[in-house]
């Protein structure tokens, strides 16, 4: 899992998002084993980023269980079962702090600060 983590953080990064985070979530919550929050430029962008990751975790035979907020494109939340990816605006992600919120989850991986 934390290889599919790692490349999950990589394809965010190489797409230009920025404050990439992977939390691990197994010891905080029974919602996912990890939580994977990143930054998109614009709505345009997180909603196409949205669509690399859901390509992505298909190619690993990971289906996408929920979608939510993917019209709108400012938080884009995707559960795929054990990974729930969160897409945001900065602005979004600033205003729902879930850094803060989840502050207690170990880094499993980051990029783009």
């Amino acid at each position: 899992m934390q290889t599919l983590i790692e490349e999950l953080v990589a394809l965010l990064e190489d797409k230009k998002c920025s404050r990439i985070k992977a939390l691990d979530m197994a010891e905080v919550t029974s919602l996912a084993d990890y939580f994977v929050l990143a930054d998109a430029k614009n709505k345009k962008h997180a909603q196409a980023v949205a669509d690399y990751v859901t390509a992505l975790m298909k190619t690993h035979g990971i289906a996408l269980l929920r979608e939510n907020g993917y019209r709108d494109g400012e938080w884009i939340l995707q559960d795929f079962g054990d990974i729930i990816v969160h897409i945001f605006i900065p602005k979004e992600r600033d205003y729902y702090d879930l850094d803060t919120m989840w502050g207690d989850a170990p880094l499993a991986s980051a990029a783009g600060e």
